[in-house]
């Protein structure tokens, strides 16, 4: 995610390409908090095609946007998979590129120790529920679904168009042609690729 910062500033731009997690997070609003910080009033850009299963740190996000005071559109390029939804879904517009794809995918949880006892496994479990509940109800609240149909969606995998997106509440609009081709042509995609 390494980015030129004069040129972020200029353009008042961010992208975020691949996994998002804690790290990824950590480097997103550090970027959102320079550039609110120079102009609270501007929107900001968030162009990206992302995948992940670190909820925490996605909700974390979100949670992060909803307290700015400047706007974020988001822009989906390709692919939005998983945890990224929670990252899309923070943007006040949410734009996509004809062709990119919403995939409700829900990841295994791994664990750091493969020793964990019966407590430990049992709190582990707990959390990951209730960050996946609170990650359906943050997307609800964007799309206007209800936190059960977005749990349900996850839960079966569901795989969205642009155009099931938009009827969704999940894309609120498309990219203009001529952004959708400055994009592809600044982070040297060829073509819309699907994840």
């Amino acid at each position: 995610m390494a980015e030129n910062t004069e040129k972020t500033l200029k353009t008042r731009e961010v992208r975020a390409f691949g996994f998002v997690g804690a790290e990824a997070v950590r480097t997103l609003t550090e970027k959102l908090s320079d550039l609110a910080e120079e102009d609270a009033r501007e929107p900001i850009r968030l162009a990206m095609a992302c995948y992940g299963n670190a909820w925490i740190s996605s909700q974390a996000f979100h949670d992060y946007v909803r307290t700015m005071a400047v706007p974020l559109d988001t822009c989906a390029l390709g692919c939005v998979e998983g945890s990224a939804l929670l990252v899309f879904a923070s943007g006040r517009q949410r734009l996509a590129a004809v062709g990119t794809v919403f995939s409700f995918t829900r990841y295994k949880i791994w664990f750091e120790k493969e020793d964990l006892d019966v407590v430990e496994l049992a709190q582990k479990a707990q959390i990951a529920k209730q960050a996946e509940w609170n990650a359906a109800k943050s997307i609800a609240r964007a799309s206007g679904l209800s936190a059960e149909v977005v749990l349900e969606m996850f839960r079966q995998g569901v795989v969205l168009s642009v155009k099931e997106a938009l009827d969704q509440g999940l894309v609120t609009g498309t990219l203009e042609d001529g952004v959708q081709e400055r994009l592809k042509v600044e982070t040297g995609q060829v073509s819309v690729a699907v994840c």
